[in-house]
């Protein structure tokens, strides 16, 4: 067949068209109807911790890769200013083989730097994940979260991409509200996240996971075919279409501190149909605009109140008032969504001089004298056939090479800050209603009897046969090439009053022993002593023990929560619930395991909709009565928090119920969400039936999908619901959370209560404390998903320190407690850390430390184990667990917030203002140490050069102040 070049050259013609019509809906002409906006800038940013410095202003593509890598897109705004936009979209490029599935959109409350990157170079200027201007200036103190998803008065949408026309391409619906908010001042840009994350793909019992896949988009700097832009549809001018002018705010006003948030803040409210037509609020301070990160967004109002936090602003560190001012004018306006402003409506706030002052504490220097390695028993104690000595109870003595840890001065054995060797005498500080002691150490090893005998002014207090005199020998445990005292094996004793006596027993041999003494609160204040004799083979060596009983109260109740998580307990669990009350902490035991089963006896029986609480009940109904504490020291104090049996395989098994979807809202059948709603509704009725009041019981979702990966079955989560790290994992603990919230007004309790069931009346007066709990390591990225409904936040340390304003001000909004979480100290280093650690949450604003495992096995006893604070016991005869000096440490550590809790109300500031002093006074400072091999291992906090004698004598200081 011939073909004439007549034909030949239509035929190229025509192909060139269909070429041209395709490519001209991606970079040529824009759809009828819409107004094409160009992208002017972007770049994307790592998280990576070798990349957070990095800057990709100029690469040609943008990385979306969840948590880790995200990108950061502007427009001009000119074009919009005035309009209506009925709808928008924005259309990228895939580039590569991942597909663009779920992308949050997200305002930007701060202004960012494009630059000219790519590969990850480091850009003297440019934005990265850390800083707004490398390296000079950080994103308001912190990094790019401070001001985008939510956080930094920021608002956003999680939008599912879908296929564009043009193939390669999707397009993401946009809020108008989220272009408006570019067009007139609120934001400076769009941020754009990966929300899918991590995926799975599962072949009957295989589960293969990919962490984090990268996914990639074209940039505006890949070519003009490819560049992302957006497309509004904006309405028809109509001048009677026209939006009136927006109503002034009403209710300006400014709220002082108060116990619940110490800041000074502004409120003010719209009315509801006034807050359908403002797209935000424009602030003034002194005449001056201030930026759109400081001021509330539109979707930050809580029945269209408003609140503005004022301390920050207001610091001197902001830089937005002038020095020495004493007072300031705050003006707001409302902006409308067609950019009309409202009239100024204003306010004088006060401006609180800056506290850079401490408390009147003497100095505490480490030592003025060189350490050694080796303790010296030179000067010390002789007698009893043996050298004696004291020293402090969370002193580490290796008796096999003489070691102290930490290292101490060469005299140290011989005279310290309890003991004098020349006058043979013990001086110990306490409060009424507190533990303190002394550890007794032999040069060689001994099996001594001891005898406490009590002076006769004691006796004189009708309280005084409630003190109590503890007698242990510290057992070592193997760790490395050494073998580390740890485990404490109570002593027999015999009661002689007005002597206490340990009876002759093969635990008593060693040469470690841990004297302790607890005053009843109802005993005066005042210096008591008593008399310690050691006795060995017909011999005897005597030590008077002066006891200075400071006039400060323990409270039995706790203020601060040491909580001991774990994840299993022996059949005798109830006697270590009990070794927690006597030491001032909380044992708490996840009644589930990763595979979603129930341990036996640990929740209610579901049948056919109900719950049968009979023998959960008698198992525990002490612990939440204070029935089982009843003979300890504390009384009958109720145990502070409890874990419920709430989990995503209960009440309802999860697989049967479960679509594999990786979005939980999405997920599960109308019968699964019912019966967890019911769950709760009949816990919260029956815990206010037993008027157990005073218990936290906790709905907490523990389980990660990384433990199926040696079968499906293996975990039945499938999602990381402690520790979540993906948006899908947060929008799942969001969905048993709102299950939680309809639990609570479903119940017969909520439906009889006049007014609504909210946070903060679960305070176990108006209403029991069944509170919703979740642990968090990346507060950061949790954006509002747990703002209705979270009650009890357990933090991770690190997260914590580094993004402690943020956890404070949703504990300061939403009625949070907040418990920092994290491990204990190894096994031979210094056991000063938990009291420390203690002192340092609650200064910082924490109402809690919890270690993340703390139950020892058999095991434990042969091996240095520092997740052991609780031993099981080695004698048959004495089946209760044994404490570890650790867990004492826990125990002092909390009677010292106790301690600190007097001291800031005698001061008349609220604790975080006398945190932040005593912070100032005490300069504590931690480096945070992973240990274990974990997937995502809770680090312990090491206090450095901090020592149980500094400790020490800082708390007799703060015991004198607190008088």
């Amino acid at each position: 067949m011939q073909i004439t070049l007549a034909h030949w050259l239509f035929r190229s013609l025509g192909i060139l068209w269909c070429l041209w019509i395709s490519q001209s809906a991606s970079w040529g002409q824009t759809p009828q109807g819409w107004t094409r906006l160009d992208i002017a800038r972007d770049t994307w940013l790592s998280n990576h911790p070798s990349e957070q410095s990095a800057s990709n202003g100029g690469a040609p593509k943008l990385k979306l890769k969840s948590i880790i890598e995200l990108s950061i897109i502007d427009f001009q705004p000119t074009q919009l200013k005035g309009k209506r936009i009925e709808q928008a979209k924005l259309m990228l490029k895939v580039e590569g083989d991942r597909p663009i599935e779920r992308v949050t959109l997200s305002t930007l409350s701060a202004d960012w730097i494009e630059g000219k990157g790519s590969g990850y170079q480091v850009v003297p200027g440019a934005s990265t994940f850390t800083h707004r201007i490398y390296p000079g200036e950080l994103w308001q103190g912190s990094d790019v979260t401070a001001v985008s998803i939510g956080q930094g008065n920021t608002i956003y949408a999680s939008v599912d991409a879908k296929p564009a026309a043009v193939k390669g391409w999707v397009e993401l619906e946009i809020p108008p509200e989220i272009l408006l908010a570019r067009v007139y001042g609120l934001s400076y840009g769009i941020l754009l996240m990966d929300d899918t994350g991590s995926t799975w793909t599962r072949n009957g019992e295989e589960f293969k996971q990919e962490i984090f896949p990268n996914r990639f988009v074209a940039s505006k700097d890949s070519n003009k075919s490819s560049a992302p832009h957006i497309l509004v549809k904006l309405s028809s001018d109509n001048e009677n279409d026209r939006e009136p002018m927006p109503k002034p705010i009403e209710n300006l006003k400014i709220i002082p501190p108060q116990n619940s948030d110490p800041r000074d803040r502004l409120t003010w409210n719209v009315s509801p149909e006034q807050a359908d037509r403002l797209i935000g609020f424009r602030a003034k301070l002194d005449g001056q605009s201030i930026e759109p990160f400081w001021v509330p967004s539109i979707r930050s109002g809580h029945h269209q109140q408003f609140m503005m936090p004022l301390d920050r602003m207001l610091a001197p560190q902001a830089g937005l008032i002038k020095k020495g001012s004493t007072q300031a004018t705050i003006s707001i306006q409302a902006i409308g969504k067609d950019g009309q402003l409202s009239q100024e409506s204003s306010v004088q706030v006060p401006i609180r001089s800056e506290d850079t002052g401490t408390l009147p504490l003497e100095p505490i220097a480490a030592s003025s004298k060189q350490v050694v390695k080796d303790a010296s028993w030179d000067q010390a104690l002789q007698g009893a056939g043996n050298h004696w000595s004291v020293i402090d109870p969370l002193d580490i003595y290796v008796s096999a090479n003489r070691k102290l840890i930490p290292e101490q001065r060469a005299e140290y054995l011989s005279k310290n800050h309890l003991f004098d060797a020349k006058t043979s005498s013990v001086q110990l500080d306490m409060a009424r209603g507190a533990w303190a002691g002394f550890q007794l150490i032999s040069k060689q090893n001994s099996r001594p009897n001891f005898t406490w005998t009590w002076d006769a002014p004691i006796q004189a207090s009708p309280a005084w046969k409630d003190a109590r005199i503890e007698f242990y020998s510290y057992r070592s445990v193997p760790s490395g090439d050494q073998a580390i005292p740890d485990p404490l094996v109570p002593l027999p004793t015999q009661n002689l009053s007005p002597s206490l006596k340990s009876q002759a027993s093969n635990q008593s041999n060693g040469s470690n022993w841990l004297v302790e003494t607890y005053i009843p609160p109802e005993m005066s204040a005042g210096r008591y002593s008593a008399t310690l004799g050691i006795e060995q083979d017909g011999d005897q060596v005597q030590l008077r023990v002066e006891v200075h009983v400071h006039d400060v109260v323990i409270p039995k109740t706790l203020s601060f929560l040491p909580e001991m998580n774990c994840y299993g307990l022996p059949t005798n669990d109830i006697d270590y619930y009990r070794l927690g009350h006597r030491h001032r902490t909380v044992v708490n035991r996840v009644p589930y395991g990763q595979g979603g089963k129930l341990a036996d006896g640990c929740s209610p029986k579901w049948s056919n909709g109900k719950l049968d609480w009979s023998a959960f009940d008698q198992r525990f109904g002490g612990l939440f009565s204070g029935d089982a504490f009843e003979d300890l020291p504390r009384g009958k104090v109720p145990i502070e928090c409890f874990y419920l049996a709430m989990h995503e395989n209960w009440p309802l098994p999860i697989d049967p119920n479960y679509n594999g979807s990786y979005w939980a809202d999405q997920a599960f059948t109308k019968e699964y969400r019912q019966a967890w709603v019911s769950s709760v509704a009949q816990s919260f009725d029956h815990v206010a039936k037993q008027q157990w009041m005073q218990t936290r019981f906790h709905v907490y979702l523990n389980n990660k999908n990384n433990f199926k990966a040696k079968g499906w079955s293996r975990g039945s989560s499938p999602w990381l619901l402690d520790e979540p790290a993906n948006f899908q994992d947060y929008i799942a603990l969001r969905y048993f959370g709102l299950a939680y919230l309809d639990g609570l007004r479903e119940s017969q309790v909520g439906a009889n209560l006049t007014g609504q069931v909210n946070l903060q009346r679960l305070d176990g007066k108006d209403l029991p404390k069944v509170v919703f709990r979740a642990d968090i390591s990346r507060p950061q990225w949790q954006r509002d998903t747990f703002d209705e409904m979270l009650k009890f936040n357990v933090v991770a340390g690190g997260a914590f320190k580094q993004y402690q304003s943020l956890v404070l001000d949703r504990k300061f909004r939403f009625g949070h407690e907040v418990v920092v979480y994290g491990s204990n100290n190894p096994i031979g280093k210094s056991n000063a850390t938990a009291v420390a650690w203690s002192w340092d949450a609650w200064s910082s604003g924490a109402d809690g430390v919890l270690p993340w495992q703390t139950i020892g096995n058999n095991d434990s006893w042969k091996k240095a184990d520092e997740l052991a604070l609780f031993y099981p016991s080695e004698d048959p005869k004495s089946p209760g667990p044994v404490a570890s000096i650790r867990l004492k440490a826990y125990c002092y550590g909390q009677q010292d917030v106790e301690v600190l809790v007097q001291l800031a109300k005698k001061s008349e500031l609220d604790r975080y203002r006398f945190g932040e002093k005593l912070r100032r006074s005490l300069k504590l400072k931690s480096q945070d140490i992973a240990q274990g091999d974990y997937a995502e291992p809770a680090a312990w906090s090491d206090y450095g050069s901090l020592t149980p004698e500094i400790l020490h004598r800082w708390r007799v200081q703060l015991l004198e102040l607190a008088q």
